[in-house]
């Protein structure tokens, strides 16, 4: 996420705080819990880019406005991923009240017209602290988010985190030398984000981790998306910087 989400990775980067307190055994530990869930790698593509967001000033506010956005496809648990939410950002910091750039968070209370985000499926929608303005496509940006659909064309590839011995150096996550790189795509689609999942059925489990692709592609054909070992290491980087 990924990008990832990431979200969901909240215990390793607690522990990247406190990074200096803790010892070798703490080090190790703080990576477990992403090679435990982090065990399928898969695709997302755009949806829909929303650039022209309205907010109300008010205490509270939780709704951000887009003329149809339920027929845009801004649905209940759907995903969306926040990116250029203000041009002086850097990835991680808090913008646009209590949201954070390069974070994934899923739909809530959707209506025709409005919708609400939350850090978890069906959670509680987060308030957004504004004091209120029509926001110009260079600064905010809110990416729907479709999983690739799965089928004989798209499956998720499992994934191949491994974690570096103790001692050997400082604990962190690496991929393995050659397997798990490619990803079915179906013709007509064009790639745009990577996830990390626990179950291998796009219907089931939890998405992990969300990051933005180092560069999208369309498969006009049938084809596989190929991720180099560099690309997959920065991807896992930018998960937990």
């Amino acid at each position: 996420m990924i990008a990832l989400i990431a979200l969901f990775v909240w215990p390793f980067l607690i522990a990247r705080a406190l990074l200096a307190s803790l010892t070798g055994y703490g080090e190790e530990l703080a990576v477990e819990g992403p090679v435990a869930k982090m065990l399928w790698l898969g695709l997302f593509k755009t949806l829909f880019e929303a650039t022209e967001l309205t907010v109300e000033a008010k205490t509270g506010q939780k709704k951000f406005e887009i003329t149809g956005s339920e027929g845009k496809g801004f649905k209940n648990g759907k995903l969306v991923y926040l990116r250029e939410i203000n041009k002086k950002a850097t990835k991680g910091e808090k913008v646009l009240g209590n949201f954070i750039l390069a974070r994934a968070y899923y739909v809530v209370g959707a209506t025709a017209n409005t919708f609400e985000l939350a850090l978890q499926e069906g959670g509680t929608g987060i308030e957004i602290e504004t004091e209120g303005a029509k926001v110009g496509a260079a600064e905010h940006k809110i990416v729907l988010l479709e999983e690739v659909t799965e089928g004989a064309n798209y499956k998720r590839s499992e994934s191949k985190f491994v974690k570096t011995a103790l001692g050997a150096k400082q604990p962190s996550l690496e991929w393995a030398a050659t397997e798990g790189r490619k990803v079915k795509v179906p013709a007509g689609t064009t790639v745009t984000y990577s996830l990390w999942g626990d179950k291998e059925k796009t219907s089931e489990g939890k998405i992990w981790a969300v990051e933005i692709l180092t560069a999208s592609e369309t498969f006009n054909e049938n084809g596989e998306y190929e991720f180099t070992k560099d690309q997959l290491e920065y991807i896992i980087g930018a998960i937990f910087a």
